[in-house]
């Protein structure tokens, strides 16, 4: 048996969901540093400690692994909140904690994969020819928002609003703090903090959907 065998029998005798963990971390590193078109297979795999076959095995195509490797951590972050979401029915929080639950969680997930999020915008705008198809959206974080900010708007006596496009703008403020924090952050006023970013987006969307002026 040569070695590239018997590595990939090593391979398919680790969990499979350890190796596909491995693979999505180092292509997320990966991507994020060096952007889609500049990072290869062989390089991805060689980060994971994996056989550039495994790749294949659980992802199909390199476009697929780059999706999900920016969508995997919104897809936790869902199911992470929806879980919370659920849990406090029975025992509500406050109208603005509500707001600070689905927010800190997000805007964390923008800052920490900016790079990530800046190199897919790249692909879908500027390496589309590259033999790049990326079939990414937010559709289920945005569905699964629009339901539970409806469920909330009911229950709490806020006034009715377009859920769908509330939700969009929430997610989309909340992201592009995120996104944008190295060109909002300089001059003279310093850098906010965490807290303080948090804070104001609470403000922001509490009081634009919740607070809003009920229309004559």
């Amino acid at each position: 048996m040569d070695r590239e065998r018997r590595g990939l029998v090593g391979e398919l005798r680790r969990a499979s969901g350890e190796v596909r963990r491995l693979i999505l971390d180092a292509a997320a590193e990966l991507f994020g540093a060096q952007g889609y078109a500049r990072t290869s297979h062989r390089e991805i795999a060689a980060k994971a400690g994996t056989a550039e076959s495994m790749i294949f095995r659980n992802f199909g195509s390199k476009s697929e692994l780059f999706r999900q490797a920016v969508l995997e951590p919104f897809r936790r972050h869902l199911e992470e909140f929806s879980a919370t979401w659920s849990s406090q029915l029975q025992h509500r929080v406050s109208d603005e904690e509500i707001f600070r639950l689905f927010i800190s969680g997000l805007y964390d997930l923008a800052m920490q994969r900016r790079n990530l999020l800046l190199a897919l915008m790249a692909v879908s705008q500027f390496e589309g020819g590259g033999g790049a198809d990326i079939d990414f959206n937010l559709i289920d974080l945005v569905a699964e928002g629009r339901r539970m900010l409806a469920v909330e708007a009911r229950s709490r006596g806020w006034p009715e609003v377009d859920f769908g496009l509330a939700t969009k703008s929430t997610i989309a403020a909340i992201m592009g703090m995120g996104l944008l924090d190295p060109w909002l952050n300089v001059g003279g006023d310093g850098h906010s903090s965490r807290s303080e970013v948090i804070d104001e987006l609470v403000a922001l969307c509490y009081n634009g959907i919740a607070r809003r002026p009920t229309a004559p």
